[in-house]
C-alpha cells in the first residue's frame, strides 16, 4: 500500500508526510499513544467539524478530551481512510498540529525501516509466511496491548522489566525505578551493561533517565507526549537509537513483531 516518508523535526519528533483531504500535511507519530490528537487551533484552521467524541479520552495527568474533530480523508501512502477523526486537545499549547496515534496503523501490517526513514504499509491479507519478504532468516516475539500500549518483555542488566517500542524517541529511556535498581542517577543519561529483548542482546547501551509517569514540564510537547495512564509500570522505552538497527513488521492481529537486525 505504499511508503510514508519519515523525518525528524528540530525537536527530534518523528514526523510523517501524509495527505489530508488532498493536501500534504506533516504529523507527529506518537507510537506510545493509541489515539490521534489535534489542537483546537489546528482543527479550526482546517475547517474541521467538531463534535462530542464517543465517551471522550482520559489520560493520567492530562485534560479530558471530550470533543472530536472529523478531518476528512487521510491518505497514508496509497492507503486511504475516510472520516478520519482525532480527539481535540485543549490542554497542549506548545504544539499546534496533529499527533497520529498508532491506532491508525492497526488497519495495516506496518513495516518500520527507520534506517532509511520510511514506513511501509501492507494489507492484512499479506501472506503470513512471507511477512519478512527481505530476508529468509528473521526473529519474532509477541506483545501485549491490553493497556493500550504495545508492551514487551525485556531485561535490563539481567532484570526483568516491562518495555515498549518508542521509535518517536531519539534515544531509549529508562524509568527512575529502573535507574534505582541499576544504581544510576535520576538526571542525564546512564549506561546499561546489557539490554535483552526479542531474542537479541545488546551491550553498553546509553539511555536517558526520566520519570516515565509524570513529566516535569506539563506545558511542553515532550511532557505532553510522555504522559501515560499505565495499568502496569513501564521501565524502558526502546527508542530509535536501537530500532534504527532493526527492520521490523507488526502484525496487530497475531500480536507478533517480526524483525531482522543490521
Amino acid at each position: 500500500m505504499g511508503e510514508i516518508p519519515a523525518s525528524r523535526d528540530s525537536d527530534g519528533h518523528l514526523m510523517l508526510t501524509v495527505v489530508l483531504d488532498g493536501k500534504p500535511v506533516q504529523v507527529i507519530l506518537d507510537f506510545e499513544r493509541p489515539f490521534s490528537l489535534i489542537s483546537r487551533a489546528k482543527a479550526s484552521q482546517l475547517g474541521a467539524s467538531i463534535g462530542r467524541g464517543h465517551g471522550g479520552v482520559l489520560s493520567m495527568g492530562e485534560d479530558f478530551h471530550g470533543d472530536a474533530a472529523t478531518l476528512g480523508i487521510l491518505r497514508l501512502g496509497k492507503a486511504e481512510l475516510k472520516d478520519f477523526e482525532a480527539a481535540v486537545d485543549d490542554g497542549r499549547k506548545a504544539y499546534d498540529g496533529i499527533i497520529l496515534g498508532y491506532n491508525m496503523l492497526r488497519y495495516f501490517v506496518p513495516e518500520f525501516d527507520l534506517a532509511h526513514d520510511v514506513i511501509r504499509l501492507f494489507g492484512k491479507d499479506h501472506c503470513p509466511d512471507k511477512l519478512v519478504y527481505w530476508s529468509p532468516d528473521y526473529l519474532k516475539f509477541g506483545f501485549d496491548d491490553h493497556t493500550a500500549l504495545i508492551m514487551i518483555a525485556a531485561k535490563l542488566d539481567g532484570r526483568d522489566v516491562n518495555a515498549t517500542l518508542a521509535p518517536e524517541r531519539l534515544r531509549s529511556t529508562i524509568s527512575f525505578d529502573a535507574a534505582d535498581h541499576l544504581s544510576l542517577a535520576h538526571e542525564g543519561e546512564g549506561m546499561l551493561q546489557s539490554l535483552e529483548f526479542g531474542g537479541i542482546a545488546l551491550h553498553h547501551v546509553a539511555v536517558d533517565v526520566t520519570d516515565l509517569r509524570y513529566p516535569n514540564d506539563p506545558s511542553s510537547v515532550a511532557g505532553h507526549l510522555s504522559r501515560r495512564a499505565l495499568m502496569k509500570p513501564t521501565d524502558l522505552k526502546i527508542g530509535a537509537d536501537v530500532l534504527k538497527h532493526m527492520r521490523f513488521m507488526i502484525d496487530f492481529e497475531a500480536k507478533t513483531i517480526y524483525f531482522t537486525v543490521g
